[in-house]
């Protein structure tokens, strides 16, 4: 069995309260909301990670590592679901109104599937540094099937009318380190010379920033 490592290579968080707004280029990737007197602004996380160098694999494992770079108020529930337009979404013009900047979601604030795979429930952990999400396994294997190999993520907070501050950032594909990523085990035909992208910290790395 060997460890893949797939960073985010392109997100943004989409913001209820500046619908317009596009945030591809911040470092932090931001969920909740935040409350000053009113909503001052409520976010759903959006990501693309390739995972088609992991096609004919077998999937073993998956989790999603994300680096919590500010919180606000103990940690509340979430989840995780696919987005349904992975090569639809721009991370230069994906806002709640738009998924490329021109072009409107079928519902604001992004078109998720609810069902396939299914969602995983997560906490906005309060603990400071990774935050590691297990049991992705099924979003890899999707991704792998079904998706051309893009695993595409739509992160929301389960109560978006919370009646204080709930908010959490971690770091986005735009930090100079400690992006989120997934990791991923793996087992079968090994991976073809020309999908290798060296290793990181002693893991086979995936998709490069940047790149």
């Amino acid at each position: 069995m060997a460890t893949y490592t797939a960073y985010a290579k392109i997100d943004a968080h989409m913001d209820l309260v500046s619908k317009d707004a596009n945030y591809g280029a911040t470092a932090s990737v931001e969920l909740g909301g935040v409350f000053i007197n009113d909503k001052s602004k409520f976010m759903r996380a959006i990501a693309n990670f390739d995972v088609s160098a992991l096609s004919g694999r077998t999937i073993d494992n998956a989790e999603l590592r994300m680096w919590r770079s500010g919180l606000s108020n103990p940690g509340f529930d979430a989840t995780i679901y696919r987005c349904t337009r992975p090569d639809g979404w721009t991370e230069g013009g994906v806002t709640w109104n738009k998924y490329d900047g021109s072009s409107d979601w079928t519902d604001a604030g992004g078109d998720f599937d609810e069902v396939t795979p299914t969602p995983k429930a997560i906490s906005a952990l309060p603990s400071p540094g990774w935050n590691v999400f297990t049991g992705m396994k099924d979003f890899v294997t999707d991704a792998i099937d079904n998706r051309n190999g893009v695993v595409s993520l739509i992160i929301k907070a389960d109560d978006e009318n919370p009646p204080q501050t709930a908010w959490v950032s971690w770091q986005a594909n735009d930090a100079s380190n400690d992006v989120w990523r997934f990791v991923i085990d793996h087992s079968g035909a090994p991976i073809g010379a020309r999908r290798e992208r060296g290793f990181v910290r002693g893991v086979q790395r995936g998709t490069l920033r940047g790149t």
